[in-house]
Parts: structure tokens; C-alpha cells; sequence
């Protein structure tokens, strides 16, 4: 009787990992359609940074230059088909309808005869990491406009399938990466079929999405309570990669590792310290070493992209290329835009982006210091080891003389944050009273689906999915190992906004039909941890509101034993 129990078990088991790898692979595949048929897949962003990555790309991987340092010869002949280093929209937005001829734009600059090879030009104000993106892009698929979109498809498949050979014999920990997937697909679908905002999600604005994975994976491992095997300590390896390529390109990714260096340090004093900590217990059983891969490998990577960057042509750059208090002070604009005016007279600059608003501030700054602006420039650009002291003192003006607009500006950035917290928060007690009501049959789910897509949406059936879990699956209570380490990662967004507050800083468009990405993914994150701690407990209503149910009718729709 044992025996044929435990063989029962061991299939139920095996048949659940086959369902949840398949569904997350799956998600994987509907991701990739979604973006075929959106033609998300054709989009190069009309952005400098993206253009001037574009051909610095093809001169490394077509004509064997080094140091991320691109050819002017290839850059012209990008600049015919709208491709250059000053992007031509109107172009673009041809080749975006039509990937056919942006083929023959990328073939034609990889083909081209250089006649002179000592005139070069490196990437200016900006991160590197989109020059490593397109080169591994094109090396991997061709030049090809889709081969950007295929590698991004390519690195979410590849991070499944560390779930999926690390969690083979305990299949539950598969569904954090499924519900990841499931969010990105949502975020995905979401976007303009245009270049318009900051869609695809091959922009370098939305890569924070994709370095979600890793992390998570990361913190899926450390909070899984099982042994540390070879298979893990590679998908750690992989996913350190993953996430060093994304910082590569958007060092704003850079606050979802907080989580994990909080997590080693949690880990550690729970063990040494001889006095108890609340949740020591816990804490002492989760592992330091996946993080430990983890940040050894995204350390080499990181450090070998900028070792491999041309000391001369980069010399003024900032390691995260873009300075961090010039990214604070442009994010003060929608704060400020009643100064505009006044701006533009005293700085002889005309606003229309935050960029613009940002120069005018710096360019007054320096008048007011009796300097000239040529003393902070590095031939055309700004030379940014100066740019970003001076954005500093500008930051410090502001809070000087405008002490209640920076504390307002702070409360907007939180705001978004809040609003979706209170969002999220409220779908999930729908989803427990909806379970709450009722006997678990699968009409009355059908029902309990339906009520809740009516009122949420997709966002409604994600949260009925993960509070009727532990119900249907009871190996997802498992997942109740993974709260310390998600609720980590949810509360590391308060330091996270309170240090970098960005919020939407365009003109054309109000903020209510428009979320800034360095928010989305802070959002996502948030909702992604409390779908995995909703899944990893039988949320309940209080007793006097489940009077009607008897034990009968709390009867699983699944067998226990599954």
C-alpha cells in the first residue's frame, strides 16, 4: 500500500512539472507571437542611443572595430536609410512598417568597403551595453531588424528553462517564473504598435522588465530551502550574465539587486549573532550561495564591458553613463514646468523636453558661476565627469529654494506606486471572498473567473489564479519559503523611488495615460510578490462571513495526494 502511494505521488509530481514547464514555455511562445503580430519584433527606437549603438554594432561585428568604437563610414550609410546618428523619424517609421528594407539598410552598412578606417566616433551621454545587445544580436541571428526582438525572445526562454532544471523535482517553484511571464505579456500587450513612447521591449528604457527574471530566479533559489547542485550554481551563473547584460545597457536595473545584497546580509547576522532575531529560524535556512554566483558572475561581466571600452574615446564618461544626479534633475520637470518660461529667457534654450529643461538649468548654473560653457564640454558633448557634480548642485538649489515643490515632487513619485498597491491589493481580497463563497466546484471557479475578469480584468483572473492555488495545488503552500525573499525585493521600491523619484517627464501627453517604465517595473515588481505570497497560503474571509459553507463543500477540486 506504501509502495503504490508513493509511486502515485512520484507521478503526480512528475505530471505536475510537465504542466507548469510547459505552461511557462509556452507563455514564452505567446510573448513572441504577441510581439509579431503588435510588430513590436521590426522597432528599432527612434532614440541616439539606439542608432549610434546600431552602427558602432555593425562596425564591431562586421568590420573589426574595438573599444565600442564605430565607424563614420557605416554610420552614413545608415544615416541614407533614417539609421543615423541623428535619427530620421519619418524614415524610421518606413522601415518599421517594412523590416524588408530595414534588412537591407543593416546588410548594406555590414557589406560596405571601408576606405578609411581612422575616422571613428563613440557613443556620447549614454550606456554602452545596447552596442553589446545588437553585436550578440547580429552574431547570433543575422542582420536582421528581428534579430534584436529574437534575442530578447531567446534570453526569456533561456532564464525558463533555469527555472525549469532547477525546480524538476520540486515543479511549484516553476510558478514564479509563470507568473512573471504571464505580467510580461500583459505589459507587452499593453504597448503601441509604434515606436511612439518607450515600446518594444527591446528599448533600453523597458530592459528593467527583463532583468526581473534573473532576480527572481536568484531569489526563487535562495528561498527553495533545497540542496545547492551543480545545475543551480549554473543557472545562477546564467542568470548573473542576464542581469549584467540588462545594467549593461540601463544601469537604473541596478536597485533590483538591493534585495539580494539585503538578503546575504540578513542571512549572515541570523546566523552569527548569539541573540534572536525575529524570523531567525527562517532566515537560517535559506541559502547564501546562489547570490554568491549570482554577483560573481554578473561582476566579470560588468567589468569586462567597461575594461573593454576605449580609454580615450570614453574617457570622460561615467561608469553608469548615465549620471545619477542628472537623471534626478530631470525627473523634477513636470514639478517645475510653471519655471519654464522664465528658463528660457535666462538660458537662451528652448524647452521642449526634459532634456532641453535639464540644459537650461545646467547653462544657467554656470552663468551664475561666471564660467564658460565650453569649460564642461568634450567637443560637442558634455563632458559628463563634470555634467554630474554640476547637476548635483543644482539638485541642492532646488531643495534650497523650492523645499515644498521637491517634497510634493517626491509624493508624485510614490503615488503611481501607492495607487497600483492599493489596486493590487483590493483584486486580491476580491479573489478571497470570491473563493470564500461557495463550494470549490469547477462551475463555481468558471464563475468566480468571470466576476473577476468583469471587474479587473486580466490583472482580476491573475490574482483569482494565485489565491485559488493552494486550493486546487496543496504543494503551492511550498511557496510560503519564498516570502522573505520577495517581500525583500517589494520593499527595496521605497528606497528605490525615494532615491531615484522618476516620474513621466514628457510634455505632449498627461500622466494618467502613461506610465513611465523605470515605474512599470517597480510596479510589476510589487504585484509580483504579492501574487507568489497570495499563492503560498489559503487566503481565507473572517469566519462570520463563511457561515453558509460546510466541510462538504470545501472539498478540493484536486486530490490531496496531487
Amino acid at each position: 500500500m506504501n509502495t503504490q502511494t508513493a509511486i502515485i505521488r512520484r507521478c503526480g509530481a512528475g505530471g505536475m512539472f510537465y504542466l507548469l514547464a510547459a505552461t511557462s514555455l509556452l507563455l514564452v511562445l505567446l510573448i513572441a507571437a504577441d510581439g509579431v503580430r503588435k510588430g513590436l519584433d521590426a522597432i528599432v527606437p527612434n532614440y541616439y542611443r539606439h542608432t549610434a549603438s546600431l552602427a558602432i554594432a555593425i562596425s564591431e561585428a562586421a568590420h573589426g572595430t574595438t573599444g565600442m568604437v564605430g565607424l563614420v563610414e557605416v554610420e552614413k550609410a545608415l544615416d541614407k536609410s533614417g539609421y543615423g546618428i541623428n535619427p530620421n523619424r519619418e524614415l524610421m517609421a518606413v522601415l518599421n512598417a517594412h523590416p524588408e528594407q530595414a534588412d537591407a539598410a543593416l546588410r548594406a552598412a555590414a557589406d560596405l568597403t571601408i576606405a578609411d578606417r581612422s575616422k571613428t566616433f563613440g557613443l556620447a551621454l549614454n550606456e554602452t551595453g545596447m552596442i553589446d545587445y545588437y553585436y550578440v544580436a547580429f552574431k547570433l541571428f543575422g542582420y536582421h531588424v528581428r534579430s534584436i526582438y529574437a534575442l530578447y525572445i531567446g534570453i526569456l526562454a533561456v532564464m525558463a528553462f533555469c527555472f525549469i532544471g532547477s525546480f524538476r523535482h520540486r515543479a511549484i517553484f516553476i510558478v514564479p517564473s509563470i507568473l512573471y511571464l504571464l505580467l510580461l505579456l500583459i505589459d507587452q500587450d499593453a504597448l503601441r504598435s509604434s515606436d511612439i513612447g518607450f515600446g518594444p521591449l527591446t528599448n533600453s528604457r523597458m530592459l528593467p522588465f527583463l532583468s526581473l527574471y534573473p532576480v527572481l530566479y536568484c531569489l526563487t533559489l535562495v528561498g527553495s530551502g533545497r540542496g545547492f547542485r551543480p545545475i543551480d550554481a549554473i543557472g545562477a551563473a546564467i542568470a548573473g550574465l542576464v542581469f549584467a547584460f540588462v545594467v549593461n545597457a540601463r544601469t537604473y536595473a541596478y536597485w533590483q539587486a538591493g534585495p539580494l545584497v539585503a538578503l546575504v546580509v540578513l542571512i549572515v547576522v541570523a546566523r552569527l549573532l548569539p541573540w534572536r532575531l525575529p524570523l531567525r529560524a527562517h532566515l537560517s535556512r535559506l541559502s547564501v550561495y546562489p547570490v554568491l554566483v549570482f554577483a560573481l558572475s554578473a561582476a566579470i561581466l560588468i567589468q569586462n564591458h567597461h575594461w573593454r571600452r576605449d580609454a580615450v574615446v570614453y574617457g570622460t564618461a561615467t561608469f553608469s553613463g548615465h549620471g545619477y544626479w542628472l537623471a534626478y534633475l530631470v525627473s523634477t520637470m513636470p514639478s517645475f514646468q510653471w519655471l519654464i518660461p522664465q528658463l528660457e529667457r535666462d538660458s537662451g534654450v528652448t524647452i521642449q523636453d526634459s532634456d532641453a529643461y535639464a540644459g537650461a538649468l545646467l547653462r544657467i548654473k554656470i552663468k551664475e558661476r561666471g564660467e564658460r560653457l565650453e569649460d564642461y564640454l568634450a567637443g560637442d558633448y558634455w563632458n559628463e565627469s563634470k555634467r554630474d557634480p554640476l547637476a548635483r548642485q543644482v539638485v541642492f538649489d532646488l531643495w534650497r529654494q523650492y523645499p515644498g515643490i521637491m517634497i510634493e515632487h517626491y509624493l508624485r513619485a510614490l503615488a503611481p506606486v501607492g495607487i497600483n498597491l492599493l489596486k493590487e491589493l483590493g483584486l486580491i481580497a476580491l479573489a478571497v471572498a470570491a473563493v470564500g463563497i461557495g463550494p470549490h466546484t469547477p462551475l463555481l471557479w468558471l464563475l468566480r473567473a468571470a466576476a473577476l475578469i468583469a471587474i479587473g480584468g486580466i490583472a482580476g483572473a491573475i490574482a483569482l489564479a494565485a489565491v485559488g492555488l493552494p486550493y486546487v495545488v496543496p504543494a503551492a503552500r511550498r511557496l510560503s519559503a519564498l516570502v522573505i525573499p520577495v517581500a525583500l525585493l517589494a520593499l527595496w521600491v521605497v528606497p528605490t523611488v525615494i532615491v531615484m523619484p522618476f516620474t513621466d517627464t514628457r510634455l505632449v501627453e498627461s500622466a494618467s495615460t502613461f506610465t513611465d517604465p523605470r515605474m512599470a517595473d517597480v510596479n510589476d515588481a510589487v504585484w509580483l510578490c504579492l501574487l507568489i505570497c497570495a499563492c503560498s497560503t489559503r487566503l481565507k474571509l473572517p469566519r462570520a462571513f463563511r457561515f453558509w459553507q460546510t466541510d462538504q463543500n470545501k472539498k478540493r477540486v484536486l486530490p490531496a495526494k496531487i
